[in-house]
Protein backbone atom coordinates (compact mmCIF):
# COMPACT_ATOMS: atom_id res chain seq x y z
CA UNK A 1 0.00 0.00 0.00
CA UNK A 2 1.31 3.39 -1.04
CA UNK A 3 1.65 6.16 1.40
CA UNK A 4 0.72 9.46 1.05
CA UNK A 5 3.41 12.57 1.21
CA UNK A 6 1.97 13.22 4.68
CA UNK A 7 2.39 9.55 5.88
CA UNK A 8 5.67 10.02 4.66
CA UNK A 9 6.93 12.78 6.81
CA UNK A 10 5.06 11.51 10.13
CA UNK A 11 7.13 8.95 9.34
CA UNK A 12 10.37 10.87 8.43
CA UNK A 13 9.65 12.80 11.72
CA UNK A 14 9.16 9.48 13.82
CA UNK A 15 12.15 7.67 12.81
CA UNK A 16 14.59 10.68 12.93
CA UNK A 17 13.26 10.92 16.54
CA UNK A 18 14.27 7.01 17.22
CA UNK A 19 17.84 7.87 15.62
CA UNK A 20 18.24 10.74 17.83
CA UNK A 21 17.18 8.56 21.02
CA UNK A 22 19.25 5.79 20.28
CA UNK A 23 23.16 5.47 21.08
CA UNK A 24 23.40 3.02 18.26
CA UNK A 25 21.56 1.71 15.15
CA UNK A 26 22.06 -2.10 13.66
CA UNK A 27 20.17 -2.22 9.99
CA UNK A 28 19.32 -5.90 9.34
CA UNK A 29 18.14 -7.60 6.53
CA UNK A 30 15.16 -9.55 7.43
CA UNK A 31 13.19 -12.43 5.09
CA UNK A 32 10.55 -14.38 5.82
CA UNK A 33 10.12 -14.21 9.83
CA UNK A 34 7.17 -14.97 11.06
CA UNK A 35 4.75 -13.29 13.32
CA UNK A 36 5.69 -15.88 16.21
CA UNK A 37 8.92 -14.87 15.81
CA UNK A 38 8.83 -11.12 15.53
CA UNK A 39 6.48 -10.70 18.48
CA UNK A 40 9.08 -12.95 20.31
CA UNK A 41 12.12 -11.19 18.97
CA UNK A 42 10.46 -7.71 19.83
CA UNK A 43 9.81 -9.10 23.56
CA UNK A 44 13.49 -10.04 23.68
CA UNK A 45 14.81 -6.94 22.45
CA UNK A 46 13.18 -5.15 24.29
CA UNK A 47 14.35 -6.51 27.38
CA UNK A 48 17.52 -5.32 26.43
CA UNK A 49 16.46 -1.64 26.10
CA UNK A 50 16.60 -1.72 22.33
CA UNK A 51 13.37 -1.34 19.65
CA UNK A 52 13.17 -3.59 16.88
CA UNK A 53 11.03 -1.73 13.86
CA UNK A 54 10.65 -2.97 10.12
CA UNK A 55 11.07 0.55 8.11
CA UNK A 56 10.74 1.53 4.78
CA UNK A 57 14.14 2.04 3.01
CA UNK A 58 13.64 5.32 1.38
CA UNK A 59 12.13 6.79 4.23
CA UNK A 60 14.54 6.02 6.77
CA UNK A 61 17.41 7.18 4.51
CA UNK A 62 15.58 10.55 4.43
CA UNK A 63 15.28 10.53 8.71
CA UNK A 64 19.00 9.24 8.47
CA UNK A 65 20.67 12.21 6.12
CA UNK A 66 18.67 14.46 8.66
CA UNK A 67 20.14 12.94 11.65
CA UNK A 68 23.84 13.53 9.97
CA UNK A 69 24.16 9.79 9.17
CA UNK A 70 25.75 8.81 5.87
CA UNK A 71 23.74 6.70 3.92
CA UNK A 72 24.36 4.43 0.90
CA UNK A 73 21.06 3.25 -0.83
CA UNK A 74 22.48 0.46 -2.59
CA UNK A 75 24.03 -1.09 0.35
CA UNK A 76 20.29 -1.38 1.84
CA UNK A 77 18.23 -4.65 0.60
CA UNK A 78 15.02 -4.25 -0.21
CA UNK A 79 13.63 -5.14 2.83
CA UNK A 80 15.12 -3.76 5.66
CA UNK A 81 14.80 -3.54 9.56
CA UNK A 82 16.56 -1.56 12.44
CA UNK A 83 17.34 -1.89 16.00
CA UNK A 84 17.32 1.41 17.89
CA UNK A 85 19.70 0.72 20.88
CA UNK A 86 20.00 2.36 24.24
CA UNK A 87 23.22 1.13 25.17
CA UNK A 88 26.11 -1.05 23.23
CA UNK A 89 23.93 -3.41 22.01
CA UNK A 90 26.18 -7.05 22.10
CA UNK A 91 23.38 -8.22 23.98
CA UNK A 92 20.63 -7.50 21.59
CA UNK A 93 23.61 -9.33 18.87
CA UNK A 94 23.29 -12.36 20.97
CA UNK A 95 19.56 -12.24 20.45
CA UNK A 96 19.82 -12.20 16.71
CA UNK A 97 22.05 -14.85 16.60
CA UNK A 98 20.32 -16.93 18.53
CA UNK A 99 17.25 -16.89 16.47
CA UNK A 100 19.80 -17.34 13.00
CA UNK A 101 21.21 -20.48 14.88
CA UNK A 102 17.56 -21.44 15.64
CA UNK A 103 16.27 -21.15 12.06
CA UNK A 104 19.02 -22.76 10.87
CA UNK A 105 18.40 -25.64 13.01
CA UNK A 106 15.25 -25.92 12.12
CA UNK A 107 15.75 -25.64 8.23
CA UNK A 108 13.16 -22.34 8.49
CA UNK A 109 12.98 -20.21 5.76
CA UNK A 110 13.13 -16.92 8.25
CA UNK A 111 16.57 -15.04 7.91
CA UNK A 112 18.28 -12.11 9.78
CA UNK A 113 21.64 -10.70 7.90
CA UNK A 114 23.92 -7.90 9.07
CA UNK A 115 23.52 -4.59 7.07
CA UNK A 116 25.97 -2.68 9.29
CA UNK A 117 25.82 -0.59 12.47
CA UNK A 118 26.46 3.29 13.15
CA UNK A 119 28.33 2.95 16.09
CA UNK A 120 28.45 6.61 17.67
CA UNK A 121 27.15 8.30 14.39
CA UNK A 122 30.09 6.39 11.92
CA UNK A 123 29.06 3.47 9.64
CA UNK A 124 30.89 -0.16 10.52
CA UNK A 125 30.38 -2.67 7.46
CA UNK A 126 28.50 -6.49 8.08
CA UNK A 127 31.25 -7.84 8.88
CA UNK A 128 32.20 -6.06 12.10
CA UNK A 129 28.56 -6.37 13.16
CA UNK A 130 29.42 -10.20 12.78
CA UNK A 131 32.10 -10.26 14.92
CA UNK A 132 30.85 -8.14 17.71
CA UNK A 133 28.40 -10.35 17.84
CA UNK A 134 30.16 -13.50 18.46
CA UNK A 135 31.88 -11.88 21.35
CA UNK A 136 30.99 -13.10 24.57
CA UNK A 137 28.14 -11.17 26.47
CA UNK A 138 29.45 -8.85 29.90
CA UNK A 139 27.30 -11.56 32.02
CA UNK A 140 30.14 -14.26 30.13
CA UNK A 141 33.03 -12.93 30.71
CA UNK A 142 32.35 -11.88 34.55
CA UNK A 143 31.77 -15.16 34.67
CA UNK A 144 34.69 -16.81 33.19
CA UNK A 145 36.84 -14.31 35.34
CA UNK A 146 35.16 -15.54 38.41
CA UNK A 147 35.66 -19.27 37.36
CA UNK A 148 39.65 -18.25 36.71
CA UNK A 149 39.69 -16.78 39.95
CA UNK A 150 37.80 -19.33 41.95
CA UNK A 151 39.94 -22.40 39.84
CA UNK A 152 43.27 -21.98 41.78
CA UNK A 153 41.56 -21.42 45.41
CA UNK A 154 39.21 -24.53 44.91
CA UNK A 155 42.04 -26.88 43.74
CA UNK A 156 44.19 -26.25 47.07
CA UNK A 157 41.04 -26.54 49.20
CA UNK A 158 40.40 -29.77 47.00
CA UNK A 159 43.78 -30.99 47.67
CA UNK A 160 44.04 -30.26 51.48
CA UNK A 161 40.70 -32.09 51.88
CA UNK A 162 42.04 -34.88 50.45
CA UNK A 163 45.51 -34.91 52.28
CA UNK A 164 43.58 -34.90 55.78
CA UNK A 165 41.27 -37.90 54.52
CA UNK A 166 44.80 -39.75 53.14
CA UNK A 167 46.35 -38.93 56.67
CA UNK A 168 43.22 -40.34 58.34
CA UNK A 169 42.84 -43.74 56.27
CA UNK A 170 47.03 -44.00 56.85
CA UNK A 171 46.16 -43.93 60.59
CA UNK A 172 43.86 -46.17 60.72
CA UNK A 173 45.63 -48.82 58.79
CA UNK A 174 48.50 -48.12 60.49
CA UNK A 175 46.05 -48.87 63.80
CA UNK A 176 44.36 -51.79 62.39
CA UNK A 177 47.55 -53.37 62.01
CA UNK A 178 48.82 -53.23 65.32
Amino acid sequence: MALTKKEKIQLVNEYEQLIDEAENIVVLNYDAITVSDSVAMRKQFRNEWALYKVVKKRVFAIAAEKAWLEVDLSKLSSSISVLFLKWDGISTLKIVENYKKEWKKAKSQSKLAYLGWWFNKEWKDADYVSTLALLPSKEELVWKFLYMVKYPIQGFVTVNSNLISWFVRVLDQIKDKK
